[in-house]
């Protein structure tokens, strides 16, 4: 299959939601990654068809190694980088065809708005990964916010009901493509679905 040797760097679910977008296809489309951290994710899909890529995280020393990673990739000229929070400079964006958003909805306060602002702004397919409701994700994240707490930190990530994420997505216009999900993460692909008439 094309671009799985690009893929084998990406491991699960990053590698799932990779074979699925290659098997819609992203031949000369453009990427928006939010939550980019490294932007290892895009990168990959820019080596193999995406026309370019903006990746968008809270971190700039993220941006920052993305930027140089990019660069040392020979695909400066097909990325683009911005430090900031998506829900909240959303305007400074255009449409793009692929979405992703790889483990970000759980660690984001307002998961609706994220979810709303970023469907709306893609044109093809909306790709995500999010932690399954179950006790092993539940008994982690609890783990987590206990100690956050300890450290009087205002971050207070989330699990959300599969079937809450997918009605977001689904009312939005799309169609989901593929699922795949291991004991803790849930990775999917959606399609917007095209209107009839």
């Amino acid at each position: 299959m094309r671009g799985a040797w690009k893929r084998r760097a990406l491991k699960h679910p990053r590698r799932s939601c990779s074979e699925s977008l290659d098997e819609i296809g992203f031949d000369n489309q453009s990427v928006l990654e939010i939550g980019c951290g490294t932007g290892f994710f895009h990168q990959t899909m820019v080596q193999s068809g995406a026309s370019k890529a903006t990746g968008i995280d809270i971190s700039k020393k993220m941006i920052d190694y993305a930027q140089s990673l990019a660069s040392k990739k020979g695909l400066a000229e097909k990325t683009a980088y911005s430090t900031g929070d998506f829900v909240e400079t959303q305007d400074q964006y255009g449409d793009h065809d692929v979405m992703l958003l790889d483990k970000v909805i759980c660690c984001y306060p307002d998961s609706e708005t994220l979810i709303k602002l970023s469907t709306e702004k893609c044109r093809k397919s909306y790709a995500l990964t999010y932690p399954r409701d179950s006790w092993i994700p539940r008994l982690s994240f609890g783990v987590i916010r206990f100690f956050l707490a300890l450290a009087r930190s205002g971050f207070k990530p989330k699990i959300y009901p599969v079937s809450w994420v997918r009605e977001q997505i689904e009312q939005a216009g799309f169609k989901r493509k593929s699922s795949w999900n291991d004991y803790f993460w849930i990775s999917e692909v959606y399609q917007r679905e095209l209107e009839s008439g």
